[in-house]
C-alpha cells in the first residue's frame, strides 16, 4: 500500500493546477487514515486533507499474491460557506462540491507497477463532531511477491550473448 500512497501523493502534486486554476487548494496533507477526523486533538493536520485506508483480499496466483483491494479516501475539504438557498454565499459554499470532483478526477489518474488503475466505487458523506466530509471508495487489483521469493530474483540485463553454430533450417523440428 505504500506504493499506492506514494502514487496518490505524486498525482496530487502533478495535478495541483487543476485546483489552483479554479481558486481551490489541493490536499495539503495526504496520509494513511488513523482516525484523524474522529480524534483531531490526537493528530496535527491541516485542511484540506486526504486520508487513505484500505482492505485487501489476497489470493495466490502463480508465484505471486494478488487480489482486489478496497481503498477508502477520507476527503476533508476546507471549511466552506453555507449552501442553503437563503445564503448570500451559496456559490462559494458549493465550491466544496467542485473540490470533491477534482479529488475524484485526480484519483482516476492513479496507477502503478504493483496495482492497476483506481476504479471509483461508492461515495458518501460522513460527519464527526468537528468535520463534515466525504469518504470515497475505490477499487484496484494489487500484486505482491511472497516472502519465500524475496531476494530470490533480481532485475538485471544481459549486454551481449555469444552464440555460435550453424542454422540448419528455419523450420527444424
Amino acid at each position: 500500500m505504500d506504493d499506492i500512497l506514494l502514487a496518490v501523493n505524486a498525482a496530487f502534486t502533478a495535478k495541483a493546477s487543476w485546483f489552483t486554476d479554479v481558486g481551490l487548494a489541493p490536499p495539503r496533507l495526504i496520509d494513511f487514515y488513523m482516525g484523524q477526523p474522529e480524534n483531531p486533538e490526537d493528530f496535527e493536520f491541516v485542511l484540506p486533507a486526504l486520508f487513505m485506508d484500505y482492505t485487501v483480499s489476497w489470493k495466490m496466483t502463480g508465484q505471486y499474491y494478488g487480489g482486489p483491494a478496497g481503498l477508502m479516501f477520507h476527503a476533508l475539504p476546507d471549511t466552506a460557506a453555507p449552501t442553503e438557498n437563503i445564503s448570500t454565499r451559496q456559490t462559494e459554499g458549493l465550491q466544496t462540491i467542485v473540490w470533491y470532483r477534482l479529488v475524484r478526477q485526480v484519483l482516476d489518474t492513479v496507477t502503478g507497477e504493483n496495482f492497476q488503475q483506481l476504479i471509483r466505487g461508492q461515495e458518501h458523506n460522513t460527519a464527526t463532531a468537528d468535520f463534515r466530509y466525504h469518504v470515497m471508495d475505490y477499487g484496484t487489483q494489487v500484486t505482491e511477491l511472497p516472502g519465500q521469493l524475496v531476494g530470490k530474483y533480481t532485475d538485471g540485463s544481459i549486454d551481449e550473448i555469444d552464440i555460435s553454430g550453424d542454422i540448419k533450417s528455419k523450420f527444424s523440428a
